[in-house]
């Protein structure tokens, strides 16, 4: 009878061996992402680079997403939420929702991506190589890289002079990418006027304005707001007979006749790099802001038909992105 005790006492034991031994269940860690609305793709590449580097929503990962829609009067309430959701980091897409998550918490890691202008000058951070707050992530290039835009833009249009602009003057970024322009248009000898919109009817002020100041042709900002209304602006521009040139694809993808302009997708797999590091415990403040090395050149060949335009063929083979 003892023995038989004991081997019910030993087969308990050997039962609950492997319970015994589990490994602890892993930490769920908890990512915010704050921008003004979902881009599925982009979404689709930041969770991708994410598996490849070990997570798995549900067991080890899991998102809170706050969208403000194109309006950027919503993102402070929004970054306030996350950070009162305690997440471990907050991805911020955009100038707008980058202040706003900066505002919001001075604790939670925050990781920028889309920030149109120099984290430095717009007060994200104090130096690129050390960033020395709670923010770091993927900067954009700066005066430079307007300056080659405009050299572009006079390879397609040789006879370029007068220019006008189309910005948003809610957002930081699009206020610093103009003053960015003024400081590289006396070089490529054209003279600028710039319109801002910041609601649909402001935009539709700007569609009135900018056709008395004679431009010859159209620089659009980078904005969330702005690209919400990028086919609206594409139809203009095609029948005030305007040749436009945007920072990034996704408006020549709407009817901009071309972009130029750091790839996206490639900025959205290092900052999953950067959500990772931050996870296994490496601080904001110590990880370097990076700046883009992958750029996309982006010409609408149906926009440049539409304008009666013949672009030099050294131009359109150079494109990383035809649209026809």
């Amino acid at each position: 009878m003892r023995f038989a005790v004991c081997g019910l006492a030993l087969l308990g034991l050997v039962a609950a061996g492997p319970a015994l031994h589990a490994q602890p269940a892993a930490k769920l860690a908890r990512v915010g992402h704050l921008g003004h609305g979902l881009d599925s793709a982009l979404m689709a590449t930041f969770r991708q680079s994410l598996v490849e580097l070990g997570y798995a929503e549900g067991r080890n990962i899991a998102f809170e997403y706050r969208y403000a829609e194109g309006r950027a009067d919503a993102l402070p309430a929004l970054a306030d939420e996350l950070a009162a959701l305690n997440v471990d980091v907050i991805v911020a897409n955009g100038t707008p929702a980058a202040r706003a998550a900066q505002r919001a918490t001075s604790t939670v890691p925050i990781v920028i991506v889309g920030v149109g202008g120099d984290p430095v000058q717009l007060g994200l951070v104090r130096t690129l190589s050390r960033p020395g707050g709670n923010v770091t992530g993927i900067a954009a290039r700066g005066t430079e890289l307007w300056g080659k835009r405009l050299e572009l833009f006079r390879e397609a249009l040789p006879q370029l002079t007068r220019v006008a602009i189309l910005a948003n003057p809610n957002n930081p970024g699009n206020v610093l990418a103009v003053k960015e322009l003024e400081a590289v248009a006396p070089h490529a000898a054209v003279k600028l006027h710039t319109v801002m919109a910041r609601n649909p009817g402001e935009l539709a002020r700007a569609f009135a304005e900018i056709p008395r100041e004679s431009p010859d042709a159209m620089i659009v900002i980078w904005d969330a707001f702005l690209l919400s209304h990028g086919k609206r602006i594409a139809d203009f521009a095609v029948k005030q007979r305007l040749p436009t040139l945007a920072p990034v694809k996704e408006y020549v993808h709407v009817g901009a006749l071309m972009s130029y302009g750091a790839n996206v997708p490639d900025q959205w797999r290092r900052a999953a790099h950067y959500v990772d590091r931050i996870l296994k415990g490496a601080r904001a403040a110590d990880l370097p802001v990076e700046q883009p090395t992958k750029f996309d050149l982006a010409i609408n060949l149906s926009t440049a038909k539409a304008l009666g335009l013949k672009l030099p063929t050294t131009l359109v083979l150079r494109a990383d992105d035809v649209v026809h």
